[in-house]
């Protein structure tokens, strides 16, 4: 009966110790999957802003570039009135 007792108590305890260590290693491994998903995700944001402002400054670019030329064609015109003058 003691035999019994003593075998079931370490039995229990030693179920214990490998459920927690196996557990561990579970929760550890989930953890380190979603950490890794985290960080492909926030690369894949990162380059989205990235393009998206690189969008941005290349739209701005033209408009001034279209917002010189304008004022550069003006300039020839008032030089060429100027000229005729």
């Amino acid at each position: 009966m003691v035999v019994t007792i003593v075998t079931s108590g370490f039995c229990f305890i030693v179920g214990s110790i490998l459920s927690y260590v196996l557990l561990r290693y579970i929760v550890k491994s989930r953890y380190e999957n979603i950490l890794r998903e985290a960080e492909a995700e926030a690369e894949v944001i990162k380059k989205d802003k990235i393009l998206e402002v690189k969008e941005k400054f290349l739209n701005k670019k033209a408009d001034l570039e279209k917002e010189v030329a304008i004022r550069n064609q003006k300039i020839q015109q008032a030089e060429t009135n100027l000229k005729q003058r």
